[in-house]
């Protein structure tokens, strides 16, 4: 199990990574709108397997539900 949740906890920091170099283009240099730059946080945001690991790593309420 604790192999699963460092796998989980791999792909979320990944995904974190990819929008804190969206942010960082963007105040930099401006390389993207901030309306593409919310666009792409939330493509990258709303991934399934990024909700499901969040989900199982304990991020969610297990009131929430499971993402699907």
């Amino acid at each position: 199990m604790r192999a699963h949740h460092l796998q989980a906890d791999v792909g979320i920091c990944k995904r974190v990574a990819e929008i804190q170099a969206l942010l960082y283009d963007h105040l930099a240099g401006g390389k993207h709108s901030a309306a593409d730059m919310v666009a792409k946080a939330q493509a990258v945001l709303s991934k399934p397997e990024l909700l499901r690991a969040m989900f199982n790593v304990g991020y969610f309420s297990p009131n929430a539900g499971v993402p699907e």
